[in-house]
């Protein structure tokens, strides 16, 4: 009995890390995906900038 308690908890342990180690995975990757999302909002905003002096230099022009 003792030794099947023994593979019980080893196996329930094994499990348990999984778990941990799938949620700092995930977390790790979350936090990759938000970094990358925040660097093409600021990509866009930054283009979006660049056409709309663009666009007010053409209008001063014209």
């Amino acid at each position: 009995i003792a030794v099947v308690l023994v593979i019980q908890t080893l196996l329930f342990l094994q499990l348990h890390c999984l778990k941990h180690t799938k949620i700092g995975v995930w977390r790790i990757m979350s936090i990759q995906f938000l970094i990358e999302f925040l660097g093409v909002r600021l990509k866009l905003v930054v283009l979006e900038r660049k056409n709309r002096t663009i666009s007010d230099n053409m209008w001063v022009l014209s």
